[in-house]
């Protein structure tokens, strides 16, 4: 429940200057095409802090009356219903959609508030099929705009050493010699799964095209598509699991990519 760099009071003074200090900022990020969006507190939905709730919820009004934009992690929780109005993007863990009916549930009640539907997760310590999972197929099953992977590079101590911290280093690039960057599976199997993203959206886009053409039979190999389009959703498992076969990313990939031409 502490504040930290916060006022313990958000006096008139304060508001004015707070206020003042988004818009210079959100001004100065316009002119090179930059929106912000304002992340001020993290994940508050898993503590029972009250007092916390109502203060970041006039923090994020604050922002709104700047002419800003906001965004913060929410859940099923208190403080999601209460900082509502004020948000312009939901954040979600990416396990808060871990079931058809939880998940349909978090987006009606985004789309009511006209909010955009994000969501996040980190990499997975070594688990390369999860992090590809993540970045591609499991976007698309949970209609999500984009998503936060927030650990690219989480290190504890001295990041080349598993063994100097209770917590493991959770990377996805190693710092090399004079600036260099090291990459990892784990940044290669994220690159694939943004591109299993991407046939999908594609696809997604060239099926919307051609169900607008002045041609019957164009509109109806696109129905065709687009049926079979829901049934790969509904039939492919939220998360990735060690059950699952991993070849199935190369057959779905193939299947996406040859399912129609227009």
């Amino acid at each position: 429940g502490n504040l930290f760099m916060y006022p313990e009071k958000l006096t008139p003074a304060y508001k004015k200057l707070f206020k003042d200090c988004i818009r210079a900022i959100d001004q100065r990020a316009a002119r090179y095409g930059v929106r912000i969006y304002w992340y001020q507190f993290d994940e508050l939905g898993c503590h029972g802090y009250e007092k916390i709730f109502r203060y970041a919820t006039e923090m994020f009004k604050l922002v709104e009356e700047a002419g800003g934009y906001t965004a913060v992690p929410c859940g099923d929780d208190d403080f999601t219903k209460m900082v509502a109005p004020y948000l312009d993007m939901r954040i979600y863990g990416v396990n808060c959609g871990n079931s058809r009916k939880a998940l349909e549930k978090i987006y009606k009640d985004t789309r009511k508030h006209k909010a955009r539907f994000f969501s996040y997760t980190g990499c997975v310590y070594e688990n390369h099929y999860s992090n590809r999972y993540n970045a591609g197929f499991n976007m698309y099953i949970g209609n999500w705009e984009g998503r936060y992977f927030w650990n690219l590079s989480s290190r504890r101590n001295d990041v080349w050493n598993d063994f100097d911290h209770s917590a493991k280093d959770s990377v996805m690039i190693y710092p090399g010699k004079d600036g260099e960057i090291i990459p990892t599976l784990q940044l290669e199997t994220m690159r694939q799964g943004i591109d299993d993203f991407r046939y999908l959206v594609t696809l997604d886009k060239l099926v919307a095209r051609a169900l607008k053409s002045g041609k019957p039979e164009i509109r109806e190999a696109a129905q065709k598509v687009q049926s079979e389009l829901l049934k790969l959703k509904n039939e492919m498992p939220f998360f990735f699991n060690n059950d699952w076969d991993v070849r199935n990313f190369d057959r779905y990939r193939w299947r996406i990519a040859t399912m129609g031409e227009f």
